[in-house]
């Protein structure tokens, strides 16, 4: 495999979402800290400037999916002080039948010329196999226009709420009703220890009735965790 470049180090996740009933969404974050940021030069016209670059590849080299964009931020207000706390996060995606894939991402800084690569084997799942299935889970601090923002690095302050979001496909119905019968809760383990569990979350409508699927979205104040690693 090439080697990464490394004037940009960046993080980046993927998640799984069902699309159609034949593809999946492969939604993709790609997190740059504000370290490797020039952050007090963001240039004569008071903005930063990325490309986002991604391409997915079959197992055996043929083309799957490509992605393409230009992100402008204006170095003012709001953005100085968000991208300053926590960096630069770029949300996009793929859609892709099931199987296994090779990815590719590229982040170039356009000031400064500096590039980020990020590879990742990607193994695509066929929810259609399972009666019921769950996406991915998306983990967040923050929300913008009702969506959780993923926290790609996954690390959070106890004086933080955790904001968890995924979606059910094909839940049961009531026979009366037609409405989902579905129920969700959060157990969190510190070693083998279970350190938290939240009460259920009940949902009795279906968010997009055209893919069968409903939507959960669940708050858990982080005060109290003990500073350590925790599995959900």
């Amino acid at each position: 495999a090439d080697m990464p470049f490394l004037d940009l180090r960046l993080a980046a996740e993927a998640g799984f979402f069902l699309h159609s009933a034949r593809e999946m969404l492969v939604s993709v974050g790609v997190k740059l800290p504000p370290s490797q940021l020039a952050l007090s030069e963001a240039g004569e016209n008071g903005q930063l400037e990325f490309d986002f670059l991604g391409e997915v590849r079959t197992l055996d080299g043929q083309p799957a999916a490509t992605l393409r964009e230009t992100v402008r931020l204006r170095w003012e207000g709001e953005t100085v002080a968000r991208v300053k706390a926590g960096g630069v996060l770029y949300s996009g995606g793929f859609r892709l039948r099931p199987g296994d894939y090779g990815m590719k991402l590229l982040v170039r800084e356009n000031r400064t010329g500096k590039i980020g690569t990020f590879e990742q084997l990607l193994s695509v799942p066929d929810l259609a196999e399972h009666p019921i299935a769950l996406s991915s889970v998306v983990l967040g601090a923050t929300a913008r226009e009702d969506k959780v923002v993923p926290s790609v690095t996954r690390v959070f302050r106890n004086e933080q709420e955790l904001l968890v979001y995924f979606q059910a496909y094909r839940p049961s119905l009531a026979p009366a009703t037609g409405q989902p019968l579905l129920s969700a809760g959060l157990v969190f383990f510190h070693g083998a220890r279970k350190a938290f569990e939240t009460p259920l979350e009940h949902v009795r409508q279906l968010s997009d009735p055209n893919r069968n699927a409903a939507n959960f979205r669940l708050r858990v104040p982080l005060k109290g965790f003990a500073p350590g690693r925790y599995w959900l």
